[in-house]
């Protein structure tokens, strides 16, 4: 009779649970065939049936069935212990009489028996349960694992076999209440005569308890006495006790080692994390990461900050059931032994086999799609390395202490050799571990425990390439449960065009701040810019031959009104300090130092210098540049007015000098805005400035004119140069509807209404809010009131210190303000206030995200909904949560200038107003587009727009709104 899946292989059934499911799988075979056989001989039936009865083997029906039964370290423990040991005992029982056809099936299956190797490993796996958590025998053979309790016992057999390994390997205490245990089970049917076939020349329990007991005695007192003892003496010890007590007070020996106090020594760090014991760091959060790759900016991956240095993250979701389905159900049939690390030099023994494992290489629609979710995650190229590997533990399954990169004494392989080193570490939890199967980094004192779906990723090296020693990690033996895991490593070469890592990007981003794009950033340039002046004013200290310029030069930014991030807030709020901020450290500081640098100062050059490194850019200057254009063009303000700090009719204290207005002048005429380069030229001439450079801007003003103009009009441009009043040039292009909503130039809307609602939901009734409905179709409704103080500051307090870029729609190049998500546990109720305006389900809805617009802040025209200019990758996304039905927008502050939100094809402005919120349906009664809910926000005059958004999707509302065709 031939057994299908009887093929030759040479595996470890303990290391996975994969390897215990088949091998249940052969211990089902092997029970049929013993039941065929008990059917022909009937002379054991009797013997052999009572057996099977004694087993309890159930018929698993399918894979979940089977795995969830040996998951559990008791189940697994007992089925390799059983087809170990029993086995050959009852083979040699069968050989005795008949049948040889089945005798021979049984042969075939012995073959696949555990070997020693196999029932050492189970062994040592129930060990390291029973350690690593400080487990108690009698708790574990009841069936009662860390606290929880499993309908599920040690036999008598199961328990004297760990008695037995424990008295083996010295571990006398532990041997003594495992003997014990085994002794105070009840007689089992048959007893006698199992062990008669299975134990035959086996000492007696009782001898073998003693053996125990008087080996950990005498362990002590050979402690007490004298260090140099070893496993000689403790045998002489126990014969001569043996042979020289009584029985009776070998009996009242044996009574009293209930009374034994086992002295268990101090939980290793190991120990401690397996447990749960590390300090849990309460300062880390958890949100959204949609800045790594563009996609994310659709469909974000939930991050969570498990430790910031070294940096480790857990992704969320990054796997889905279908995906887990299917590479399991491809990597179970190729799975081999699993090793402990890599190959050492010299190495003479054989590598610790943990787990199996499976390298997925065949293109599958599910591995392309993790893999491309791991590049998502880590922004890091997978080039070379398109394999992914599957593992799966067993009975106590675990991984020891080790690095994922090459240490000095390990052999490089053919992997490394290529791609470089082990750069970083995912590993991809495709399975919830009940209990146990944490991932444990002890320097770090970090635990980790699976999640199915979720992603561990770390670094493995530093910044500059070295080795980080405290990626040191571990997996924490597996109590109960099944644990599968998707490993991949990133390797070192095939990171070389992209940024080292991501931990770098938060601990040392080479990326350059842009100060412009928010004033949160803004104040920040002020408060170095205040750090500089004061370097400054010590080296003019120290510098009398030069006191007199670095003085004079000094006065410029040392703002020492500025005491107050109040006060900093409302100086950086005004676009001409912000501008004049901005253009003073960019060009004069370098400047400035190379005139200082004259006269050597080591000291303070260092500083200055370190100062130095975080002025703006020539891309944070520019975007300083477009945002005063901004407001100059879409304002339609008079330059000589902002030039003075007038503006749009509010007089401020400020004014610009000449090098900011011709510089601006500059940049409008790059731009081959020409007729507003001359403006500003013009302006600058009317301000205090050297002959030798009037001449040169007026040159500059003619030559702006004539490419505007008539080139043969030169005499006409000259003559306005002399007009001392400053009259304006016309303005030739009509204003566009957006530019009229910012002027505040749209007709009053006077015919819609403004009421308290308290329909939406019953909370409503108790506390009515305040609506005003802006539009009927599309939806357009501002709510007021609903976003209190006490929440706005704590949206700022939280985000203000780590804001990245916020870029302009599809446009990468435009960067508009500073944004970062608020940590969900922050937004409960203003999520739960959004469902009581809205009437809509905030299920899958993206995170709240909160912006500062800085310098002009401004986003151009722009839908919300998706549409076909938007980037293709985006179709999974849609599919699962369809497009964008909704948008809330919290005003949390008041600007005192511009900031307005404009839907140019309705007409309708809506100016910012601290505690409200604008809400608009994106799609139509059919869910499709609706091209007038198209909208911009003007550019900040003056002020800080701080806002919230959040964005509900369409596919959760079709029990709420649901859509139908029109």
């Amino acid at each position: 009779m031939e057994i299908p899946f009887l093929e030759d292989f040479d595996e470890r059934y303990s290391s996975s649970v994969v390897g215990l499911l088949k091998l249940l799988e052969i211990e089902r075979a092997y029970m049929q065939a013993i039941d065929r056989y008990a059917s022909v001989l009937q002379q054991k039936v009797y013997v052999l049936q009572s057996y099977i009865w004694s087993l309890g083997v159930r018929k698993h029906e399918d894979f979940r069935e089977r795995e969830r039964f040996v998951s559990n370290p008791l189940n697994a423990f007992a089925l390799i212990r059983r087809l170990h040991q029993d086995w050959p005992a009852w083979q040699k029982y069968i050989n005795f009489t008949f049948g040889k056809a089945e005798m021979q099936v049984m042969e075939n299956l012995l073959s696949k028996a555990p070997t020693a190797s196999d029932m050492t490993e189970a062994l040592m796996g129930m060990h390291r349960i029973e350690k690593t958590y400080d487990l108690e025998p009698n708790d574990i053979a009841n069936g009662r694992l860390q606290g929880k309790q499993y309908n599920i016992q040690l036999s008598k057999r199961d328990c004297l076999t760990l008695a037995d390994h424990k008295l083996e390997k010295g571990d006398y205490s532990s041997a003594i209440k495992w003997f014990r245990i085994a002794m105070q089970e009840k007689c089992q049917l048959h007893g006698q005569r199992f062990d008669e076939i299975l134990d035959p020349k086996k000492e007696q329990v009782e001898t073998r308890y003693l053996k125990a007991i008087i080996k950990y005695t005498s362990l002590s007192d050979l402690s007490a006495s004298d260090n140099s003892f070893n496993a000689s003496q403790l045998d002489e010890a126990v014969e001569t006790v043996l042979n020289n007590t009584s029985t009776a007070n070998l009996k009242s020996l044996a009574q009293k080692a209930s009374e034994i106090v086992e002295l268990k020594s101090e939980p290793s760090t190991n120990d401690i994390g397996c447990r749960g014991l590390f300090p849990q760091y309460n300062k880390l959060s958890c949100r959204y990461n949609f800045t790594t790759t563009p996609f994310l900016r659709l469909a974000p991956l939930k991050m969570e900050e498990i430790s910031i240095n070294p940096y480790i993250v857990m992704y969320h979701n990054i796997a889905t059931d279908e995906e887990i389905e299917d590479l399991h159900q491809k990597a179970v049939p190729k799975m081999s032994n699993g090793y402990a690390g890599i190959v050492k030099k010299n190495q003479t023994e054989p590598r610790e086999i943990v787990s199996r494992v499976s390298w997925i290489v065949d293109e599958l629609s599910s591995r392309r799609r993790i893999n491309q979710r791991i590049v998502d995650a880590t922004g890091l190229d997978i080039v070379g390395v398109q394999a992914i590997q599957v593992a799966n533990y067993g009975l106590g399954g675990y991984f020891k202490g080790h690095y994922d990169y090459l240490s000095d004494d390990q052999i490089q392989d053919k992997e490394i050799t290529e791609m470089g080193d082990r750069l970083a570490s995912i590993v991809i939890y495709t399975g919830d571990v009940e209990q146990g199967g944490a991932t444990m980094f002890p320097i770090s004192r970090v635990t980790v425990f699976p999640q199915k779906g979720n992603a561990l990723f770390w670094f493995n090296l530093n910044n500059d390439g070295t080795r980080d020693p405290r990626s040191l990690h571990s997996v924490c033996p597996v109590i109960v449960g099944s644990r599968w895991t998707i490993t991949k490593w990133l390797h070192e070469k095939a990171q070389d065009t992209l940024l080292v890592s991501a931990y770098e990007m938060k601990e040392n981003d080479t990326k350059p701040i842009l100060y412009s794009t928010s004033v949160v950033s803004l104040m920040e340039l002020a408060q170095i810019e205040n750090e500089y002046v004061d370097h400054l004013r010590g080296y003019v200290d120290e510098l009398q031959r030069k006191v007199d310029y670095i003085k004079q030069y000094s006065q410029i930014g040392k703002h020492p009104e500025l005491e107050t991030e109040q006060q900093r807030t409302q100086f950086v709020a005004n676009p001409l300090n912000a501008f004049g901020l901005v253009r003073r450290a960019h060009e004069d500081w370098s400047k400035v130092l190379d005139f200082i640098k004259m006269v050597e100062n080591p000291a303070q050059f260092e500083e200055m210098d370190r100062l130095m490194a975080k002025a703006p850019t020539e891309e944070d200057m520019n975007e300083a540049l477009r945002g005063m254009a901004k407001i100059h063009e879409i304002y339609d303000l008079e330059p000589a007015d902002i030039a003075k700090g007038l503006l749009d009719g509010r007089q401020y204290m400020a004014q610009m000098p000449t090098p900011d207005r011709v510089l601006l002048a500059d940049y409008l005429y790059n731009k081959t805005d020409y007729r507003r380069a001359a403006q500003w030229y013009k302006t600058a001439l009317q301000n205090e400035t050297a002959e030798s450079q009037r001449e040169e801007i007026r040159k500059k003003y003619i030559i702006s004119r004539l490419k505007d103009g008539r080139s043969d009009e030169v005499e006409k441009y000259l003559a306005e140069l002399s007009q001392s009043h400053e009259e304006s040039l016309p303005t030739i292009h009509k204003p566009t509807s957006t530019q009229l909503g910012c002027r505040g130039l749209y007709p009053a809307r006077t015919n819609l209404s403004c009421h308290y609602n308290f329909k939406t939901t019953p909370f409503l009734r108790l506390a009515p809010i305040k609506t005003e409905i802006l539009n009927l179709e599309p939806l357009i409704v501002l709510h007021h009131d609903v976003l209190y103080d006490r929440e706005v500051a704590f949206a700022k307090n939280v985000t203000m210190h780590d804001m990245i870029d916020g870029i302009s729609g599809s446009n990468n190049n435009i960067i508009i303000s500073k944004f970062k998500q608020l940590d969900v546990t922050g937004t409960i109720k203003i999520d739960r206030r959004i469902a009581d305006m809205t009437g809509l389900s905030l299920t899958d809805s993206s995170p709240i995200l909160v912006f500062n617009y800085g310098l002009g802040g401004h986003f151009h025209e722009h839908f919300d909904y998706v549409d076909e200019d938007w980037d293709a990758d985006i179709d999974e996304f849609l599919a699962s949560y369809g497009n964008r039905f909704a948008t809330v927008v919290y005003f949390a502050s008041n600007v005192t200038q511009g900031g307005t939100l404009v839907f140019p094809r309705l007409q309708i402005a809506v100016r910012p107003e601290r505690g409200a919120a604008l809400v608009w349906h994106n799609l139509n009664n059919a869910c499709e587009p609706e091209p007038l809910t198209e909208h911009s926000v003007c550019p900040v005059i003056v002020g800080s727009r701080w806002v919230l958004t959040k964005f509900l999707f369409e596919k959760v509302q079709m029990f709420t709104k649901p859509c139908y065709k029109l």
